[in-house]
């Protein structure tokens, strides 16, 4: 038995370490893709909810500041073990709260740790700590990971803490990288750190870009709230199928599936349908249009009910 166990351990032992998770994105089969992207919808799900925080997080704090100052990418990665990543965000605003942090340590740290640890959650977490210590030169490490539903949105976090020009290209870049809902949550998190301003055009196009409607929404609700349609249409008339496709996917809300109470409450979607409703658009777009307001969760009201019901009467 004694040898057994030895010869076990030795194996054990002299095992190849699991591959990193970032290394592995681009060899994923359907089914991992699939389960993937099914993470990135909880991940947005829990991020829009109001869970409590779990317990440990100051003594997580204390032992990543301790790694950072170690530049102790394994200390970093137990302080992070298991640890969600929206949680690991809150972690990483506790630590951006502590005076005396070693934000170059932190971020040379949380590096390693993405680009070596084999669990996504830990990279995951790795990357919200990043975003506290960001450079130019992260780029690419940021693209790779956006080749993930769920790595997308943190590395669009992580480019969206670098200042001025530096961090406008990295977002763009990481929302071009990223496909479907990653991308969609990517566009969301362009949107929590910046306006849209002279990207709006084409923050619209990648997000009608996003086949699943209800994936598009995450992307749709807040970037309709903070555009404004008809200076948009004035300059870009081409546009009117992206806007079209936005305003679709944010027609469905709350039990239906999708993110946020849904277009009959959202005053942005509302303008954009009134926009193409008034609009000199192709008469298909305008019944889609319409068709999404009068079947809307919760129900629409006002003016834009009444035109919609007007173009729908003109069709029939």
């Amino acid at each position: 038995m004694r040898s057994w166990l030895s010869r076990w351990r030795r194996r054990r032992a002299t095992a190849p370490a699991a591959p990193p998770w970032i290394d592995g994105l681009d060899a994923q089969d359907e089914a991992a893709r699939a389960e993937d992207r099914e993470a990135a919808r909880q991940i947005a799900r829990a991020m829009h909810g109001h869970a409590l925080p779990p317990a440990g997080l100051e003594r997580r704090a204390t032992a990543a500041t301790h790694a950072a100052r170690r530049r102790r990418p394994d200390e970093l990665a137990e302080a992070i073990e298991g640890l969600p990543y929206p949680w690991a965000l809150r972690l990483a605003e506790r630590l951006a709260a502590r005076p005396g942090l070693d934000r170059a340590g932190l971020g040379e740290t949380a590096r390693r740790v993405v680009l070596e640890t084999p669990g996504r959650d830990a990279a995951l977490a790795a990357l919200a700590l990043l975003s506290l210590a960001p450079s130019p030169a992260d780029v690419d490490l940021l693209e790779r990971a956006a080749r993930s539903a769920v790595g997308a949105p943190a590395a669009a976090r992580v480019a969206g803490a670098l200042p001025g020009d530096a961090g406008r290209s990295a977002l763009l870049a990481v929302i071009r990288r990223a496909e479907g809902v990653g991308r969609a949550l990517a566009i969301e998190e362009r949107l929590r750190s910046r306006p849209p301003g002279d990207d709006a055009a084409l923050l619209l196009e990648l997000t009608a870009g996003i086949d699943d409607p209800l994936d598009r929404a995450w992307a749709a609700v807040p970037l309709l709230e903070a555009i404004d349609p008809d200076a948009l249409l004035a300059n870009r008339p081409d546009l009117a199928e992206a806007l079209a496709r936005a305003v679709e996917s944010t027609a469905r809300g709350g039990w239906h599936g999708g993110p946020g109470p849904g277009l009959g409450r959202l005053p942005g979607s509302q303008r954009a349908a009134l926009c193409l409703l008034r609009g000199e658009v192709e008469a298909a777009l305008r019944t889609r249009v319409a068709r999404a307001v009068v079947e809307a969760h919760p129900a629409a009201a006002g003016e834009v009910l009444r035109l919609a019901d007007q173009v729908l009467a003109a069709a029939d």
